[in-house]
């Protein structure tokens, strides 16, 4: 098992890395799904690969792909992923990494700005995502 502040300080190495997607390391660029899958493994965890998807995958798509390596939550406080509201569904995941005053510090891949980035997010509009074989979040 996985500590949680392990994988949190991998997820936070992320921060500035190049968005390609399906990508999967800090080298060759990550995306929104690559960000905690590439964190994962960067922590010490041995993970499948995940089938190619489109640029714009579907709801559906992006839960497919998550249940390769993670389990579903109902707590958004514990999770590792939380899926988000993007264009039509909740299409986008961030790692919530940190609880602040007006929201929770996630980190994400921004297409935008073609780098990952930290950016506030409020828990209530989210679905939690635990990835197997780390521990459950810890709050601040």
């Amino acid at each position: 098992m996985i500590k949680w502040q392990t994988y949190a300080n991998e997820v936070a190495k992320l921060v500035g890395c190049k968005v390609t997607h399906e990508g999967r390391t800090a080298i060759t660029g990550v995306d929104c799904v690559g960000v905690p899958y590439a964190a994962a493994v960067a922590a010490g965890l041995q993970l499948d690969a995940i089938p190619s998807y489109s640029a714009q995958p579907t709801q559906a798509e992006l839960c497919s792909g998550l249940s390769l390596f993670c389990d579903e939550t109902d707590d958004p406080h514990t999770a590792h992923i939380w899926q988000v509201p993007f264009i039509g569904g909740a299409r986008h995941v961030v790692v919530p990494l940190q609880d602040v005053a007006n929201g929770t510090l996630c980190v994400h891949a921004w297409s935008k700005r073609n780098k990952v980035v930290e950016s506030l997010f409020k828990s209530n509009a989210v679905h939690g995502w635990h990835i197997k074989g780390v521990e459950w979040r810890q709050q601040a």
